[in-house]
């Protein structure tokens, strides 16, 4: 299968479109050309990164931002000299278009990662996508970040993968106790809660650690729970049985086109209970443009966030996120921030190592301790700045915030970091 990328050397910006992987015999694969000028070393190689990323089909509107993030990421990298380890090497991206079809997921990661050019893999959102591909990544011996969370990503036993986001399992329990903190500070009503969730790996997980977390709360009662396909063309009755249960607080687990059919449907059927959502849809910008006002006052538990207060005294990540506002007319969201924070891992990984080798850098990856704007704790439980990998490619002490929709001092809708108070940097607002 002939599958289209887009080779990006982000500083400047230059796209030329080739095979995704080898190029067939007789087609060479297109360079960008360099401009005399540059930060980086030119007369070296550069560090290629294959992006696994929804090109085409139904999620490639959210693609925009992915990349938006992503190739920022890199032009700071390389317009600060790029990686030192490497003589000044520049970083450059090979983007691998997923058609937004977890089938093609094995076929595209194997085209790409044949390549033996390729040094690294990233796989962005969402888990649905990466799941399928680990096999594959494991055959080919390609080391590998990502910030999707599904468990069952890291349970396959691969060598190759490295999660920087807390999996879904401990992320469904962070929300509980955040649900808690709910019912402590603000008295909100935890009898009558539900779940409504996406039926894939990370939908069915979230919503299983519910029901046992729960379970076992005095006090807290889930007295609906119901996974849906993603495909679902038609939520009507979910948020009819929602209604006719009375849940107050719902939990609601999406991706992006079954979350925005979900939102129109209780915006449509008048139901306004306090939603905490969750999955990758969420924070999708044009998920926020096309769902508006409805998302007002909704919380959802996220890995990352541009507001969050940890990002106050990152000089870098202030220069990025202006650079993304005067190039783009917006601060990039969560998307900004998780891939800042996985260039910031490659780039301290590569800076240690001194090495395009898979191998080296694979073995130096189980054993690196990093900075990111992630939230993390210590075996203590107070936050700390110090990030790695355990013996599975997850991150232990990685943790999550909490978010809430509200209108910014410009009247924008962006979801802004509530919880932990530590690194909270707005109240939550009771305007539902």
């Amino acid at each position: 299968m002939k599958k289209f990328l887009v080779i990006i050397l982000a500083l400047f910006m230059l796209v030329s479109m080739t095979a995704c992987g080898k190029a067939p015999a007789g087609e060479p694969v297109a360079e960008p050309e360099k401009p005399a000028d540059v930060a980086y070393n030119t007369e070296v190689e550069p560090f290629r990164v294959a992006v696994f990323i929804a090109l085409t089909g139904a999620n490639a509107n959210s693609a925009v931002f992915q990349i938006q993030a992503l190739d920022l990421a890199v032009e700071q990298i390389n317009n600060h000299g790029g990686i030192e380890g490497l003589d000044g090497a520049p970083i450059e991206l090979v983007y691998c278009d997923n058609m937004s079809d977890a089938n093609a997921m094995k076929t595209v990661v194997e085209n790409a990662l044949e390549d033996e050019s390729i040094n690294f893999a990233m796989f962005p959102l969402a888990s649905t996508y990466t799941a399928p591909a680990i096999a594959t990544l494991s055959k080919l011996q390609c080391p590998a970040l990502t910030t999707s969370q599904a468990d069952s990503i890291f349970d396959q036993g691969c060598d190759y993968i490295y999660g920087i986001a807390q999996v879904s399992s401990k992320a469904a329990a962070v929300t509980t106790q955040f649900v808690s903190y709910l019912a402590e500070k603000y008295g909100v009503d935890t009898s009558r809660i539900g779940c409504v969730a996406v039926d894939n790996d990370y939908g069915r997980m979230n919503m299983e650690t519910f029901e046992k977390r729960y379970s076992a709360m005095d006090g807290y009662e889930l007295i609906y729970s119901e996974a849906y396909p993603a495909d679902t063309a038609d939520m009507s009755s979910i948020v009819t049985a929602l209604k006719n249960k009375d849940v107050q607080l719902l939990h609601s687990i999406n991706l992006d086109q079954d979350g925005k059919l979900f939102f129109a449907t209780i915006k449509g059927m008048n139901y306004n209970p306090l939603v905490i959502g969750g999955g990758s849809g969420i924070m999708y910008p044009t998920f926020i443009e096309a769902c508006g006002p409805v998302l007002e006052g909704v919380l959802s538990g996220t890995h990352t966030n541009p507001n969050a207060s940890n990002t106050e005294d990152d000089e870098m990540f202030q220069e990025l996120k202006a650079m993304c506002y005067d190039k783009y007319g917006h601060y990039g969201g969560e998307f900004l921030v998780s891939y800042y924070s996985q260039m910031q891992v490659l780039h301290q990984l590569l800076n240690e190592t001194k090495s395009y080798d898979r191998q080296v850098n694979n073995k130096a990856m189980k054993e690196l301790e990093f900075h990111t704007l992630f939230p993390k704790i210590d075996a203590d439980g107070n936050y700390t700045d110090i990030q790695y990998f355990d013996e599975k490619g997850t991150s232990p002490n990685s943790t999550t915030e909490m978010a809430q929709f509200q209108y910014d001092a410009n009247g924008e809708l962006w979801p802004t970091c509530v919880y932990p108070e530590a690194l909270a940097s707005a109240e939550i607002q009771w305007n539902r």
